[in-house]
């Protein structure tokens, strides 16, 4: 039910970024004079939007990790997430081939389009999946005010050094290809590289990680997330810095995009289980959830730097 909650500010959020460009116009006629101006208005309008989207992100990431915490088989969960991302990449494949290019003068329709298929598919998925019977909460938890609560979940939590230590791998992991994700696309136009040439590229790359994503699902969980995301971390930052030292023009960048994609891919696929090996079963979405705050402060404060820096 948690989860099912979540679902309509996504859709919500989604929706409004259709309509940004609109609401913009709507906004600066309405305020007439005392209007800062229509790309001021329709770019806020963005923001409000965007950062709903992010938090109601953040949350269905949790709670869906916890759901998978608690249906699938420790033994399997490799697999079960290989088999997970193949089915993301498949969709991933169809919107780079066919759509990116559409998105630049119809992505109110690309918006709309995506955030019904949410909308369908993540309700589906909440009323059909069926949990198991679990045990009633401790006592004490019910009679906790909210404070008191709080600073149960927060020593809980951040009060053990490997926990923390575990927190900060994983807000690194996480804010690793923040920089190329961001930034790849506007770099890519800066070298005059044809929109329907990048995203053909995605795509490809995206065929080599649905393939690849069953066999590394299966080495998590043959020899443990934790190992397959080291050597792929490896491999990726190899790769990296190979793209800073050689990359001048659109044809030498689509080599390093299809690379960062394949690599970062592999990476997200090993060690999209590895909560479920660090943290303890029973409490999996409280320290879940703490993982998920360290990640946000990371991201907030990466963001902060990336993008003076990228203008630099």
């Amino acid at each position: 039910p948690f989860l099912i909650w979540t679902t309509p500010f996504t859709f919500a959020s989604m929706l409004g970024l259709a309509f940004c460009p609109q609401l913009g116009v709507w906004t600066h006629n309405l305020l007439d004079a005392a209007s800062p101006g229509l790309e001021t208005l329709t770019l806020a309008w963005f923001a409000i939007f965007y950062a709903v989207f992010e938090v109601a992100c953040i949350a269905s990431l949790v709670l869906f990790g916890a759901l998978v915490n608690d249906v699938v088989p420790r033994e399997m969960i490799g697999r079960f997430y290989g088999l997970f991302r193949a089915v993301s990449l498949g969709a991933g494949m169809i919107f780079n081939y066919w759509l990116l290019h559409w998105s630049e003068n119809h992505f109110t329709y690309v918006f709309i389009g995506v955030s019904l298929l949410f909308r369908i598919g993540f309700t589906a998925m909440c009323l059909k999946v069926r949990e198991g019977e679990y045990p009633p909460p401790p006592q004490d938890v019910h009679r906790q005010t909210f404070l008191q609560a709080a600073r149960t979940y927060l020593r809980e939590c951040f009060s053990t050094g490997y926990y923390r230590l575990v927190f900060f791998a994983m807000l690194l992991g996480g804010i690793t290809f923040m920089p190329f994700n961001t930034f790849s696309l506007p770099y890519a136009k800066s070298l005059e590289m044809d929109m329907k040439a990048y995203g053909s590229m995605i795509a490809v790359s995206y065929a080599v990680s649905l393939v690849a994503a069953y066999p590394l699902g299966w080495l998590v969980d043959r020899f443990h997330a934790l190992r397959i995301g080291i050597v792929t971390m490896l491999i990726y930052a190899t790769s990296t810095l190979y793209g800073s030292l050689f990359v001048n023009d659109g044809e030498t960048f689509k080599y390093v995009l299809v690379a960062h994609t394949i690599l970062s891919g592999a990476y997200y696929t090993a060690t999209a289980g590895l909560a479920a090996f660090l943290f303890p079963r029973a409490r999996f979405g409280q320290f879940a959830s703490a993982a998920a705050i360290v990640l946000a402060c990371g991201n907030i404060a990466a963001g902060l730097v990336i993008g003076p820096l990228s203008d630099l």
